[in-house]
């Protein structure tokens, strides 16, 4: 377990001068278009410091992200507190700990706000104490005794006043030697005493390793990063007032319980599809609660047919998982997957679930949506896919007509099996929108390799976007015969298990687009490294799992909101044929589109009596 001792109160970190930054000091303007390449602090910064960080060098420089020169000149906050700029040098300090540290060295470092608000108190007060001192001088002049621009010099002579007599004069500059002597042996004392720097370097390692002591004048190594130079290097005041008493302790956060909840959601109306009549869905709930009471949820919906596993199969599946995963880490989805892994006989459904509970978890403790986790999206809102069933030409057609007036601009046909009455309703359909709604047929694996080719050239007088999985899955050679006998866009979609089938379809050339879905694919992660591998190989992707929940629609929307790859129409339309829900505020898709939230975690909260509701014993 790793510890950080905020003892070292300040962020000791040496300040960045750029080839474009301002000059720093109280006796020199501002001036950005300066020609000089570094920060002038050889006035303020005593040698022995100097020797302590360092002199200017070439072999002392580094180069941020954007391969911008970084200056070896340093320029320490007592050099800032001694040339009276600490404004100046705490904002250029907070400007390098949030931006140049990270570019130059991969790491990043905390304040704690106790420290922070403590230390500069305490300095405040130390600096009034010592402007009340210089003030009750006999003179303006005998105030300078500090560092100044002619520190180092002698002391600053006193203007001879013609009517005081000459030993007056040399009495108050004895007495000004003095105080300045006396001044800078105090301030030595108290910087030795006070303002100790051990230069350490953040490690991130395993639990239980902690700080590494860093040599002064060396370079330091950061793990994975190379050698940088000691500019690279944060520095800590180390305060022994604080050492003690606030330390903060940075931990893993532990799986403590998983648990699946099956429930039934009954639908507004039934629906018909290939693979028959449906009038409830039947999902899984994976629930998941850490150590420290953070909980994260997901939740996949299998559908008879189409999935090779039942709800019921994937609630006894999470329950199996579940102690091989209770006691990791929560930020660690890719050992946690590793360990579903090594249970052979898991099904990618169940997997999903969990891994969906665990990146909710996530965002919940970061404070960042899902979508952020997966690196961020290219587009705030996803376009969304009607679903038309395999029911009779005239009510298929009424359908259409009202998903249109909804705002879709893309929807799904169901047709089983190569029969006219699949030619009728397509025709229905398109008679009944024209152009204004793009139109895709899914046959979910109704037809033969032999029929498939004649009977898809039908459709063609219909302008259809794709045609979806023909034939069934495991026949992927026959997918790339068909492709290569019709004009129409060709969809894989069950045929796509895991990687090893994206693979033989990219290499057989079997589909132009390929169907991804969380479940199916095993998980966000695993989906969205299938969806970049299908677009290097050029291949454009739809995302969608039909019907499904909240939680499900919402996990999907993130997804194909992450790639320029992903075609519009995500197929993720169940929420509205849903009569309920298990969260408290069900996503709403009533206009064709859903837009992202900055919600942390998924964005949903589970309604605790709703889900008692459609809990099944």
């Amino acid at each position: 377990m790793r510890q950080f001792n905020p003892g070292y109160r300040f962020l000791y970190p040496p300040i960045y001068a750029t080839n474009h930054s301002p000059r720093v000091h109280r006796s020199r303007p501002v001036n950005p278009s300066a020609s000089k390449k570094h920060v002038s602090t050889r006035r303020s910064t005593p040698p022995e410091r100097r020797r302590v960080f360092g002199s200017p060098g070439r072999h002392n420089r580094a180069r941020g992200s954007d391969g911008e020169c970084v200056s070896d000149t340093l320029v320490s906050f007592l050099d800032a507190h001694s040339a009276g700029i600490w404004p100046q040098a705490w904002v250029l300090t907070e400007v390098f700990l949030t931006e140049r540290l990270p570019q130059v060295s991969g790491t990043s470092t905390v304040v704690h706000p106790y420290h922070h608000r403590h230390g500069r108190q305490r300095d405040q007060n130390r600096r009034a104490d010592g402007h009340a001192a210089r003030a009750s001088a006999a003179s303006p002049a005998t105030a300078v005794g500090g560092h100044c621009r002619h520190q180092g010099r002698g002391v600053r002579r006193l203007q001879q006043d013609p009517e005081r007599p000459g030993d007056q004069h040399q009495h108050e500059r004895d007495a000004n030697r003095v105080r300045h002597v006396d001044g800078r042996r105090d301030r030595d004392a108290d910087q030795q005493r006070w303002r100790q720097v051990h230069r350490r370097v953040l490690m991130a390692g395993e639990p239980g390793e902690r700080h590494r002591e860093e040599q002064p004048g060396r370079c330091g190594e950061l793990r994975g990063q190379g050698e940088i130079g000691e500019i690279g290097l944060v520095d800590f005041h180390r305060d022994p007032d604080l050492e003690s008493d606030h330390s903060v302790e940075v931990r893993a956060v532990k799986i403590n319980r998983l648990e699946a909840i099956l429930v039934e959601v009954p639908l507004r109306q039934p629906v018909t599809g290939v693979h028959g009549r449906t009038t409830l869905q039947r999902s899984v709930l994976a629930h998941v609660v850490a150590d420290d009471g953070r909980e994260g949820w997901g939740n996949v919906d299998p559908t008879p047919g189409y999935s090779k596993i039942s709800a019921d199969g994937v609630q006894a599946t999470v329950g199996r998982l579940a102690p091989r995963v209770v006691g990791m880490d929560a930020f660690n989805v890719q050992r946690l997957l590793a360990r579903m892994d090594e249970d052979a006989a898991a099904e990618s459904e169940a997997k999903a679930a969990v891994e969906m509970a665990v990146l909710d978890l996530q965002g919940r403790a970061l404070g960042v949506p899902v979508h952020t986790l997966l690196g961020g999206v290219v587009r705030d809102e996803v376009g969304l896919n009607a679903w038309i069933g395999a029911v009779a030409p005239a009510q298929a057609a009424r359908e259409a007509t009202a998903w249109l007036g909804r705002g879709f601009r893309t929807a799904k046909i169901k047709v089983a099996g190569a029969t006219d009455e699949g030619i009728e309703r397509v025709a229905a359909v398109r008679a009944a929108v024209g152009d204004r709604l793009a139109l895709r047929v899914d046959f979910n694996e109704s037809l033969t390799l032999a029929e498939s080719a004649p009977f898809i050239r039908r459709l063609e007088p219909y302008a259809l976007t794709l045609v979806e999985q023909p034939i069934p899955r495991d026949d992927i050679a026959g997918l790339a015969a068909i492709r290569r006998a019709i004009s129409i866009p060709l969809m894989a979609d069950e045929s796509v298990t895991g990687p090893g089938s994206l693979v033989e379809i990219i290499r057989r050339e079997a589909a132009d687009i390929v169907k991804l879905k969380v479940m199916k694919q095993g998980g966000l992660l695993r989906t969205r490294a299938m969806l970049e591998c299908a677009a290097a190989a050029g291949l454009r992707v739809v995302i969608g799992h039909g019907f499904g929940l909240t939680l499900s629609t919402l996990a999907e929307a993130a997804v194909a909101a992450t790639s320029t790859a992903v075609l519009d129409g995500c197929e993720a339309v169940g929420p509205l044929k849903m009569a309920g829900d298990v969260v408290t505020d069900p996503v709403r898709l009533d206009a064709g589109r859903l837009r992202l939230s900055s919600s942390p975690g998924l964005g949903a909260t589970v309604d605790l009596d709703a889900l008692k509701r459609y809990r099944v014993a």
